[in-house]
C-alpha cells in the first residue's frame, strides 16, 4: 500500500532523526537498590514531560549520533593514515641506509674535495 503513495509525483516524503524512547544501561545500574532506580526514572519522566527538557534529551542523543559517526570516520581515516606513516618511515629508513652506505663507498670520498670545491666556486 505505501509503495502507492512513494509512486505518487505530486506527493514528497522526507525522513527525520527523532528520540522515541530512553533506555537505561544496566551494567551501571546492577548494583543500585529499587529505589534508587525508581528515582532516577522519576527525574528522567519529569525531564521528558518539560518541552525544554525533551529539547536536551534530542540534543544530548544528537551529538551522540554525531560524536559516534564522527569519530567512525575519523577513525578509519586516522588508521589508513597510520598506515600510511608507516610505509613511508620504511622508505626514509631504506633511503637513509643507501646514502650512508653512498658515503661510505671509495668514491664518494675521493670526489669529496671536487664537491667541496665546486660548493665555494657556486657562493
Amino acid at each position: 500500500m505505501w509503495r502507492k503513495f512513494l509512486a505518487r509525483k505530486h506527493l514528497r516524503f522526507g525522513t527525520r532523526v527523532a528520540v522515541t524512547a530512553v533506555k537505561f544501561g544496566a551494567n551501571r545500574r546492577r548494583d543500585w537498590p529499587m529505589e534508587r532506580r525508581a528515582a532516577e526514572v522519576k527525574e528522567w519522566a519529569a525531564r521528558v514531560a518539560d518541552p525544554c527538557g525533551r529539547d536536551d534529551i534530542v540534543q544530548m542523543a544528537l551529538g551522540g549520533l554525531s560524536r559516534s559517526s564522527y569519530s567512525a570516520s575519523v577513525g578509519k581515516d586516522v588508521s589508513a593514515l597510520r598506515m600510511q606513516l608507516k610505509a613511508k618511515a620504511k622508505e626514509i629508513s631504506k633511503l637513509q641506509q643507501r646514502v650512508k652506505c653512498m658515503k661510505q663507498t671509495w668514491s664518494w670520498r675521493l670526489t669529496r674535495p671536487f664537491r667541496k670545491a665546486a660548493r665555494l666556486l657556486d657562493r
